[in-house]
């Protein structure tokens, strides 16, 4: 629904009108194709060489990211973002019991536009869905309303086919810093990102439950996985064997921000970090939403790699306007890889 509605009345020139008539029919969506079924909405698991993820029914025109898919794999929800990261929504997309999958919608309790809605992740037994908002919250910790502050990780608890409303995580996780991008293992250790208050860096931080449905003092993870001037977005395995982080500024950077794996042992030492690779990183190929799925069998990342770079196709009007309603236009989207490459770059052990 647009937030902005253009009424035309008799007094309006006719120019005006027909040039309304034509924004709208550039801008509007275009009518919902049939539902994909199956699977991974329809689709053949990725092979060794990325390949967008469901174009036209996630991927589309906008820049697209975070994914997030509930156990069992039949929600999936995913981060749209529009006006120059003005709005952003977490959406939905859910498998019926025909196979077939529901049109996504944005979250019920992510629709207020004067807030930002991202970083959606599954809690292992699906009935918690972690995210991030920079919603306020109020001093008792529940949510406020006014103006947008600092971004706090947040939690919702499912409620049948729905979601209940969301809260804020409690101290010591949520800070007077922002705080993004949660991850979780199957024990609900969390893994997030903080900018510290006068911090010129953010960190990867760990923190593990305290056995009261809280969590304990973060940690900042060592220098294997903090490696570079900027990291930020890590996702954990949820058997806590690697985690993948975005680095941005590492001196073997491949673009300007780059996915890198790091491997933990059983003792908690780290071993890393191990570039993801010209497969995935790369010139004008930023991303910041690494993800592996449930199965481990595909990683799922947003990339500004643009496919038709080498593209000849004289320039047209209308030719610029489906590009720019295009997945894979350069503005940010989501691929998936084979996810089997991960184990191979594991380094040997000394």
């Amino acid at each position: 629904m647009s937030r902005h509605v253009l009424r035309v009345t008799a007094a309006v020139p006719v120019a005006i009108v027909a040039a309304a008539a034509f924004v709208a029919a550039t801008v509007a969506p275009a009518p919902a194709a049939a539902p994909p079924c199956g699977p991974y909405l329809g689709q053949p698991l990725p092979g060794p060489e990325p390949a967008l993820f469901a174009p036209g029914w996630i991927n589309h025109g906008p820049l697209t990211r975070d994914l997030a898919i509930a156990p069992g794999g039949r929600e999936i929800c995913f981060v749209l973002m529009v006006g120059g990261f003005r709005d952003s929504a977490i959406l939905s997309t859910r498998q019926e019991a025909d196979g077939c999958w529901t049109e996504p919608e944005v979250l019920p309790f992510a629709t207020d536009p004067r807030y930002h809605w991202l970083e959606p992740h599954f809690a292992a037994d699906g009935r918690r869905l972690y995210f991030v908002t920079d919603r306020p919250v109020v001093g008792d910790g529940s949510a406020g309303d006014g103006a947008a502050v600092d971004e706090n990780i947040w939690v919702a608890e499912r409620d049948g086919d729905g979601w209940m409303a969301p809260r804020p995580l409690p101290t010591p996780v949520n800070t007077d810093a922002p705080e993004y991008f949660p991850s979780l293992t199957r024990d609900g250790t969390l893994y997030f990102t903080r900018r510290a208050a006068g911090a010129q860096r953010e960190v990867i931080l760990r923190a593990r439950p305290d056995g009261a449905g809280g969590w304990r003092e973060p940690e900042t993870l060592p220098e294997q996985v903090n490696a570079a001037p900027m990291q930020f977005n890590a996702f954990v395995d949820p058997d806590e064997r690697y985690l993948i982080v975005c680095l941005a500024g590492h001196p073997e950077n491949l673009g300007q921000a780059d996915y890198w794996i790091v491997f933990r042992g059983p003792d908690d030492t780290w071993r890393g970090p191990v570039n993801l690779g010209d497969r995935v990183n790369g010139p004008d190929r930023e991303g910041w939403s690494p993800y592996v799925t449930p199965d481990g069998r595909a990683f799922v990342f947003m990339s500004a790699r643009d496919p038709r770079s080498d593209d000849a196709t004289p320039l047209s009007f209308a030719g610029l306007l489906a590009r720019h309603a295009a997945a894979g236009n350069g503005h940010g989207h989501l691929w998936w890889v084979d996810a089997a490459f991960l184990a191979g770059l594991r380094p040997a052990r000394d």
